[in-house]
């Protein structure tokens, strides 16, 4: 019976993770989109809410099933790349958090149009969007690539090159379409 649980409760776990990926991706994919064809901004808005609302849900899951298997098995605790998976979701959430509240809104409902403002807000929604997809991306990777036996150190490192990437390309396509 624990077998099957652990199956389960995992299978949950990692369907999450994967609704939620999804779910971010298509938000950058819709908000370049939106960069590209400004007339289409309204027809996007209403999924950000959707999209949102799928992410809230699909991180109270990971949490939920997540927690259930370090009960069942709390040696997990003792491992390193482990807890920097629980640091990375940590970052993940206060970061989702800041982008809902503070670069959402400037999104759904522009204010002044001003060069300091518009370039605010590029840099905003770049650098969290950027945090959001590298670390999103390095978690899964961090939990699917276990068994290859790097450090945290080495994570790390190439995780810091990775957001760098993907904040350059993220700022390039910022001010390529806006």
């Amino acid at each position: 019976m624990d077998g099957l649980v652990h199956a389960v409760l995992l299978f949950i776990h990692v369907a999450s993770v994967l609704v939620a990926l999804a779910a971010v991706l298509v938000i950058d994919y819709l908000h370049l989109y939106g960069l590209r064809h400004k007339k289409s901004r309204d027809t996007i808005i209403p999924y950000y809410s959707f999209l949102s609302s799928l992410i809230i849900g699909a991180l109270v899951i990971i949490v939920l099933s997540g927690g259930i298997l370090v009960y069942l098995n709390p040696s997990f605790l003792g491992k390193p790349l482990f807890l920097l998976k629980m640091g990375l979701f940590f970052v993940l959430c206060v970061n989702g958090f800041l982008l809902h509240k503070i670069v959402e809104p400037e999104l759904l409902e522009p204010g002044e149009s001003s060069p300091d403002y518009v370039d605010r807000i590029r840099l905003q929604s770049s650098f969290f969007g950027s945090i959001s997809l590298t670390t999103w991306l390095g978690i899964f990777i961090l939990a699917m690539t276990k068994q290859y036996g790097y450090s945290v150190g080495q994570f790390l490192m190439v995780y810091g090159v990775v957001f760098f990437v993907v904040f350059t390309v993220s700022m390039i396509l910022e001010l390529r379409y806006t």
